[in-house]
């Protein structure tokens, strides 16, 4: 029972990332998809880890913190700050 759950999740994961190819390949066409694989992009890249780092998005370095306001030694507010950092290793 466990196997055929499994096995039914695995293909359909198989079939929407083959829906996406194709929705891809139609809506960009073949040119697109051909300069993405020069660049370094496409699933043989991911299968050998050789998929180039983004300098956007998640991989970017941010430090957290909180900042509190106080008025007469009590505590008005508390707030959550972020700010990008190259500090973070």
């Amino acid at each position: 029972m466990l196997v055929s759950a499994l096995t039914f999740v695995g293909f359909g994961c198989l079939a929407v990332m083959i829906i996406a190819v194709l929705c891809k390949i139609v809506r960009e066409g073949p040119s697109e998809i051909r300069k993405l694989r020069r660049q370094g992009y496409g699933v043989e890249a991911a299968f050998r880890g050789n998929v180039i780092k983004s300098d956007a998005g998640t991989t970017i370095d941010v430090k957290e913190g909180l900042e509190f306001i106080a008025d007469q030694g009590r505590l008005r507010s508390i707030r959550q700050t972020r700010t990008i950092s190259n500090d973070i290793a």
